[in-house]
């Protein structure tokens, strides 16, 4: 029975409930209730218990426990008497984290896969940036083959302005040529009549002159301006150049002449002069003769001795005497020969030389002769640089044209 007792007073000291069918006496205390304690069979509210034990069975209410009941059921030991938990070691504070890394444990991942198309605007931002750079390496290269195909195209428009230009120039000088090539027929024609000939007075050929004088110039200053020589070589362009100015000087040439001898008054004076350059224009020589101690030399007219061995000439005293006398050439090696009787020998006159003695009255048949010299040989000359040209430019006329647009 002690036993028994000593173990219900241990129950009531740890604050325990004793239900009614437990035991015979003591009011029953329920837990304590959040909203409300409920009334205890006794109708006494009992007090809610802070960590204590409840009421004893006399109805007082034990004094709040803190920290727990002392072991044995006697009075609670305070806080700094009770037994401390082993405290857990501390990890060291990392300096560059503003909190302490908790500990985390392996993380689970799940992949979902379904049969959801992808979202149109993830699809549309990929697409347009691989839109704009197909778009920017597109344009880059547009613009590098329009540059060099437009270069390219501007090279072969200028090369084929050039050959049609070498074309025109072609057709051009062709066309210049006909009337060059009458020109000096004409010339030739004048120059034989004022010449003179066996037989044949030199006489001025009013006739050629005039036809030079009706020739109209081929070319004008435009001709070759604002053209493309890109296809000429650099000695076929000089020389198209030297053509047109030696064509200018020709004309102007024609047209003084022809002023200096077509007006009547002109043509009275170059007849009376032609007839006295008859006399100059017949080779002239000179007979040696000694005349008191001293050497002279007296003019004669001297001619082609036929019957001789080629080293005499026939000579008169005039033009129009039918009375000659065969002399010997003097070369300047006869020695005592030509001391001896220098009357047998002929020294030559250089009649170009000897026009302004020879041939005063004669000076403007002479000028007129002169004159008709210096054309012939410009236009031979340009006639020949003519057919060079003709020929170069032939090369440029068959050339073909390129594509081009």
């Amino acid at each position: 029975m002690a036993q028994k007792k000593k173990k219900k007073d241990l129950k009531a000291r740890l604050g325990k409930t004793i239900s009614p069918q437990g035991g015979k006496g003591g009011a029953v205390v329920p837990p304590p209730s959040v909203g409300g304690a409920a009334p205890a069979s006794g109708g006494v509210v009992a007090p809610p218990s802070i960590g204590g034990p409840a009421p004893a069975s006399g109805g007082v209410v034990a004094p709040p426990s803190i920290g727990g009941a002392a072991p044995g059921g006697g009075v609670p030991a305070p806080p700094f008497g009770q037994p401390q938990a082993a405290a857990a070691p501390q990890k060291a504070a990392d300096p560059f984290s503003a909190k302490a890394p908790s500990a985390v444990g392996p993380r689970e991942v799940r992949l979902v896969i379904d049969e959801k198309p992808v979202d149109d605007s993830e699809v549309g931002r990929k697409a347009r940036g691989r839109n704009f750079i197909l778009l920017g390496m597109g344009l880059a290269v547009g613009l590098l083959v329009g540059y060099g195909s437009g270069f390219m195209m501007s090279d072969r428009n200028l090369y084929n302005l050039a050959v049609r230009d070498g074309k025109d120039i072609y057709e051009t000088v062709r066309g210049a040529s006909d009337v060059v090539t009458k020109a000096q027929r004409f010339i030739d024609t004048a120059t034989t009549a004022a010449r003179g000939g066996p037989g044949k007075s030199p006489v001025v050929d009013y006739e050629a002159i005039q036809a030079l004088q009706g020739l109209e110039k081929p070319l004008t200053a435009n001709t070759f301006a604002r053209k493309r020589y890109g296809a000429f070589q650099p000695g076929t362009v000089d020389a198209l150049f030297e053509y047109y100015n030696n064509i200018n000087l020709l004309w102007g040439k024609f047209e003084r002449v022809a002023n200096r001898s077509l007006p009547e008054a002109r043509r009275a004076a170059l007849d009376e002069a032609a007839a006295a350059a008859q006399n100059v224009a017949a080779p002239t020589g000179c007979v040696p003769a000694v005349v008191d101690d001293q050497l002279v030399c007296g003019l004669v007219f001297v001619g082609a001795n036929e019957e001789g061995d080629g080293t005499s000439l026939l000579v008169r005293s005039t033009i129009t005497s039918a009375r000659t006398f065969p002399k010997t050439v003097y070369t300047g090696n006869e020695g005592e020969a030509f001391t001896e009787a220098p009357g047998d020998f002929v020294i030559l006159v250089h009649t170009q030389r000897s026009l302004g003695v020879l041939g005063q009255s004669a000076s403007v048949f002479g000028e007129y002769a002169s004159e008709l010299q210096s054309i012939k040989a410009l236009l031979d000359s340009t006639v020949e640089l003519q057919g060079r040209l003709e020929s170069e430019l032939g090369l440029i006329a068959r050339l073909e044209e390129v594509f081009a647009f």
